[in-house]
C-alpha cells in the first residue's frame, strides 16, 4: 500500500502544505495513518489523496469546511457500494456525489454509474460531482511524480 507524507500529498496535490496539515490537525481529513505520537508523521494512503482532492472541489464551489469534511469522510473504500445491490442487482462503485439543499438543510446522497440521480423540484441547489474524474485526475498526478 502506498503512504504518503503530506508535504508528499500537498506537491502532489498543489496544495500549500500549510494549509493540508490545517486540515488535518482541525480534522476535516482524517489520514489513514495518524502519526503515533510526537516527532512522528501523518501517513496518507491514495485513497487519502482522493478525499483530499474531493474535499478542495468541494471548497471551491461553495461549500463550507465542515460539510465538505462530512460528505469526504463518507467516501471511503469501505463503503464503495451503493445501495443498489440492496435491491437485488449488482454492485458499483460510488461514481457521484450529489449535495442538495431543500428547506435551508444540505443533504448529500452517493450514486453509482448507472443509477438515476433525482433531479427533484423540491431541491433549491443541486450538485452533482463525479468523483472517479477525481480519482482519475489523482491517479494521473501521483503517476506524474513517479515517474519524474
Amino acid at each position: 500500500m502506498e503512504k504518503f507524507t503530506i508535504p508528499d500529498a500537498a506537491g502532489i496535490l498543489d496544495i500549500e502544505n500549510g494549509r493540508l496539515r490545517e486540515w488535518v490537525s482541525r480534522e476535516y481529513i482524517k489520514p489513514d495513518f495518524p502519526s503515533e505520537g510526537r516527532g512522528s508523521r501523518h501517513r496518507l494512503t491514495r485513497w487519502n489523496l482522493y478525499q483530499i482532492e474531493l474535499f478542495v472541489y468541494l471548497l471551491r464551489n461553495g461549500l463550507a469546511r465542515k460539510l465538505a469534511s462530512a460528505i469526504v469522510r463518507n467516501y471511503t473504500p469501505h463503503d464503495l457500494i451503493t445501495s443498489s445491490m440492496e435491491q437485488g442487482s449488482s454492485p458499483q462503485e460510488k461514481e457521484f456525489v450529489c449535495v442538495h439543499r431543500t428547506d435551508d438543510k444540505l443533504d448529500h446522497e452517493w450514486y453509482g454509474a448507472t443509477d438515476a440521480i433525482p433531479l427533484m423540484h423540491r431541491y433549491q441547489d443541486l450538485y452533482v460531482v463525479n468523483v472517479s474524474r477525481i480519482r482519475s485526475q489523482v491517479d494521473e498526478r501521483i503517476a506524474e511524480v513517479a515517474a519524474a
